[in-house]
């Protein structure tokens, strides 16, 4: 995983840097299991990613009160400001955002 994809606090001192013992669910290997050492713990460590997608993929749901320009009017009441002029420009003209591609 690339590092501006990977969470700045993983092996830090605000990691607890938790280890398991070897599993044989794992093929004996350890699994790493990152936590916070402030609040919100494991929150804090870890990252969310949300995909917002297209009016049209709303659209193809054919359902009541999902259409593309309501969902849109939704998340735009509750966007964070301060984002960029860029994409506030492309999402309040209902253009794709851009993305970056994850490997």
């Amino acid at each position: 995983m690339s590092d501006h994809c990977r969470s700045q606090n993983f092996d830090t001192e605000a990691d607890w840097n938790i280890v398991t013992e070897p599993s044989p669910g794992a093929n004996g290997r350890q699994v790493k299991v990152s936590r916070g050492k402030f609040l919100g713990g494991s929150s804090g460590v870890n990252g969310t990613l949300c995909i917002r997608g297209t009016k049209q993929d709303y659209d193809d749901w054919n359902l009541p009160g999902w259409s593309g320009e309501e969902v849109f009017g939704y998340m735009k009441k509750v966007s964070v400001p301060g984002l960029g002029s860029e994409l506030k420009a492309n999402f309040d003209a209902g253009r794709e955002l851009p993305y970056k591609e994850v490997v």
